[in-house]
């Protein structure tokens, strides 16, 4: 794949920038499912139309070639900005949703490996537009299990993506590593985004020569922002990978290799640990949304992981949180929230859906004995029978991101380090920090999530997004999703920029993020709410298409959370 530096500076990308922005640059306002039909009916009238000579495919270009796709190509939303620029190139380039997530993924392992390094795991959610199915693919790995040494969790990432690519690739494998390999061995500039992830947490290389020899900065100190960062063995191990794919660390004389370097550092991680080691596909947990979409969220490994899709099947049924008063609406997302915690995956279940086919929702009657509790005046106090030790900051070392391509075809993944560069050991010579094991499950299902919102009889995409960033991660998604796209005036800007908040039914108290407009503060006082400021809740990454995917002529807007330093890109971005 040839790699041009700045798209904006092919005439033809400019041209469609422009473009773009006269005819969609603009739109603020209303939410989005509101904005559906008026987006189409104004595309019928408008004078903004494909622009004479540039298809959708550029003639003399190879399919690989960056520049092979014109105009609309899809966009990227991710927590690290040098790895939305490979996968923006990527998709330019003709490849998939699956193929721009590994490429976006593998850069991250050298630009971001304080929470995407090749030591970790994660979940990923995937839509294919040929048949609109969506499924759940689970690579967070169990803990090794070696006699010696500290206990860390096996490496789940390179064969995650690997089964990614094999099932919704369709460019090369070996062109999405390549990328990667070369910035890990010439170098790349540290980014803010990493930066900030080495500021949270010092002393973490204290336990790895290795790790502290590659972030020395020559003055007793880590290199920060702006740094050249090289990587000599990662590179190295990233071109066996290119070459031999995603399983080379799992089997053979290289995974036993693997093992020893690991060893080495003082991880108690086996050859067997890396053997039996393999990703799981499952199924989704649908939740019916609105103008006959559906939400579909990640089917988690954990009662725990639901409560996303749970808090907000309660949210939106009979319309409660479109139809409620402004100062009611954070009440209302704070009581789903604590009762989706509460009552964990309790309730799921087969059900027949009007098209014939079965889905794992909420029955109408189990989600109204849930809020039959609910006061629209007061808050409950719900007892916890295992309190799980939540943190609205978590652990650190998590990120996700968001891929949609130019067919509707999507992926959204949550990632894990389980601690800010994890357990802070390397694989002796091979570069890889290896992640930590998960402190709690519950807590860290809790803190990754992600969702796809399609509709199956229009066979079109509208809506995705991940979350990552401590127990909620899933509460923060849930609630830009509920600004964005549930009958609230909120411009997708808005929705992302909007004050978050957290009920902890473990402490009894409702957490804030610093800054929530003081009449929505007194609006949560006046009904019993014990108040508690935290700086963040959550990270988000969010796509939506107004106009649906695929579409003549998309209306899409790509947005990564302003509480960070990541990237969002899409044409005219």
């Amino acid at each position: 794949m040839r790699k041009i530096p700045d798209t904006r500076e092919n005439p033809r990308f400019v041209l469609l920038s422009t473009a773009w922005d006269a005819c969609f640059g603009h739109r603020r306002g209303r939410s989005w499912f509101s904005q559906l039909f008026m987006a189409i009916a104004a595309i019928t009238i408008s004078a903004c139309s494909y622009i004479p000579g540039v298809s959708d495919e550029e003639e003399g270009l190879d399919k690989g070639t960056v520049g092979y796709v014109q105009g609309f190509f899809g966009g990227v939303a991710a927590d690290e900005p040098q790895a939305v620029l490979i996968a923006r190139d990527v998709l330019a380039a003709g490849g998939t949703a699956g193929d721009a997530a590994v490429a976006l993924y593998f850069m991250l392992s050298v630009t971001y490996p304080s929470a995407a390094g090749l030591g970790g795991g994660g979940i990923c959610l995937a839509r294919d537009p040929k048949t609109n199915s969506i499924e759940t693919l689970d690579f967070l790995s169990q803990t090794s299990t070696g006699k010696q040494g500290v206990r860390v969790n096996v490496p789940g990432n390179p064969r995650g993506f690997f089964a990614l690519h094999a099932k919704y690739g369709n460019l090369t494998w070996a062109e999405m590593i390549r990328p990667a390999e070369q910035a890990a061995r010439f170098g790349t500039q540290i980014s803010r985004a990493f930066a900030k992830q080495v500021e949270k947490a010092p002393g973490v290389f204290a336990a790895s020569a290795e790790a502290r020899e590659i972030f020395n900065n020559g003055q007793g100190g880590v290199i920060g922002e702006g740094s050249l960062l090289k990587q000599q063995s990662l590179s190295t191990l990233l071109a066996r990978i290119r070459s031999r794919g995603g399983g080379t660390i799992y089997s053979g004389p290289f995974a036993r290799q693997f093992a020893q370097a690991a060893q080495d550092d003082g991880a108690a991680l086996t050859y067997e640990d890396l053997r039996s080691f393999k990703p799981i596909w499952r199924g989704n947990i649908e939740v019916p949304f609105v103008n006959r979409t559906a939400l579909h969220f990640l089917m988690p490994r954990t009662q725990a992981g639901t409560m996303a899709a749970k808090s907000m099947a309660l949210a939106i049924h009979d319309k409660r949180y479109a139809e409620a008063e402004e100062n009611e609406r954070g009440h209302l997302v704070a009581e789903v929230t604590q009762r989706a915690l509460v009552d964990g995956g309790k309730g799921f279940a087969k059900i027949e859906r009007e098209d014939g086919e079965t889905a794992i929702q909420l029955s109408g009657d189990y989600i109204e004995s849930l809020m039959s509790s609910y006061h629209d005046d007061r808050v409950v106090r719900l007892v916890v029978d295992k309190p799980v030790q939540l943190s609205v900051a978590g652990r650190g070392g998590e990120t996700s991101f968001t891929v949609v391509d130019r067919k509707g075809g999507v992926v959204v993944c949550s990632l894990t380090m389980n601690g800010t560069f994890g357990s802070g050991r390397m694989a002796r010579g091979l570069g890889v920090f290896l992640a930590n094991p998960a402190g709690s499950f519950a807590e860290r299902d809790l803190s990754l999530g992600g969702f796809i919102v399609i509709s199956k009889f229009r066979k079109r995409f509208f809506m995705a997004g991940a979350a990552s960033g401590g127990a909620a991660a899933q509460s923060a998604l849930a609630q830009v999703v509920l600004r964005a796209g549930a009958g609230t005036k909120d411009s997708l800007e808005t929705a992302m920029a909007r004050k978050r908040l957290f009920r902890n039914p473990a402490t009894a108290t409702t957490e804030y993020e610093t800054g929530l407009a003081q009449s929505e503060l007194d609006a949560l006082r006046r009904r019993g709410h014990d108040l508690k400021p935290v700086e963040k809740i959550g990270a988000v990454n969010l796509a939506i298409c107004e106009t649906g995917l695929p579409a003549k002529i998309p209306v899409c807007g790509i947005r990564t959370d302003p509480r960070g330093f990541g990237l969002a890109t899409s044409p005219g971005s």
